[in-house]
């Protein structure tokens, strides 16, 4: 096959591949795909690597978005839960207990943020190298810190 197909193969690539995908589904195995579309087996395994890799992609977009909704609804309640504590200081109501409920949500939606975005995997792993190093304790914290950093560079 040309390494740039004419728009026609193109079609006819995509029109095999969605058929393919409709065999895959139904747990057809590779060789009876090949038959029933009159091609060869190798030219099927292309075609499963390629539908796997399209599969893989919308994945990772679909759970990309769904962490961006829920990011998104976690700063709609912090901002939320800040406007109320603010309203209840101005009038004079943000005594007793409400300052301490204010900091426990914030440190909660603080922690579904880090579940969220995979960050107290890597720390956790991060910890128990340095705990296990022979370095001395300024040295790990420093570690820990450039860590975190470098963790939240990648998520941005």
């Amino acid at each position: 096959m040309p390494r740039y197909p004419h728009p026609q193969q193109k079609a006819e690539i995509a029109k095999r591949q969605k058929d393919v995908t409709v065999l895959l589904l139904n747990r057809v195995p590779q060789y009876e795909i090949a038959d029933k579309l009159h091609v060869n087996k190798a030219t099927i395994s292309r075609d499963i690597k390629a539908i796997r890799a399209q599969w893989g992609k919308e994945a990772q977009l679909n759970l990309s978005c769904h962490i961006d909704r829920e990011l998104a609804e976690l700063d709609r309640m912090e901002l939320e839960a800040a406007t109320l504590f603010q309203t209840a200081k101005k009038e004079g109501k943000a005594g007793g207990n409400t300052a301490g409920y204010w900091y426990k949500s914030r440190l909660d939606t603080k922690k579904m943020r880090i579940d969220l975005l995979g960050l107290d995997k890597l720390t956790s792993i991060t910890v128990q190298k340095m705990l296990a190093s022979e370095k001395t304790s300024d040295d790990k914290i420093i570690e820990l810190k450039e860590a975190i950093l470098s963790s939240l560079n990648k998520t941005d």
